[in-house]
């Protein structure tokens, strides 16, 4: 909850936007080497009535702004939470 409350105020570094988008778009360029891959991209593709190609879409993420991202996470709603836990000992709950 705290990272989705310093995105919403603009605590995002310039460092953190540049990894995020050259993480997403090495993604997008390797998985062009797997045929499975990009069968299954076309058809997310087609199934959200979208026409996007590897290219347009890293164009896309390209040039998301910083205040693109903070604009986008305040309409986002926490839907689930998640607690982990680790099992200690033999097979004994750990809380």
């Amino acid at each position: 909850m705290d990272q989705f409350k310093a995105i919403e105020n603009g605590d995002i570094s310039d460092y953190e936007m540049e990894a995020t988008k050259n993480s997403l778009v090495t993604d997008l360029k390797s998985m062009q080497d797997s045929q499975g891959a990009m069968v299954d991209f076309y058809i997310s593709q087609y199934l959200s009535n979208t026409n996007e190609n590897v290219d347009s879409f890293i164009e896309k993420i390209t040039s998301v702004t910083k205040e693109d991202v903070i604009r986008v996470s305040k309409r986002l709603t926490p839907d689930t939470v998640y607690f982990l836990t680790s099992l200690s000992g033999e097979g004994e709950r750990r809380e």
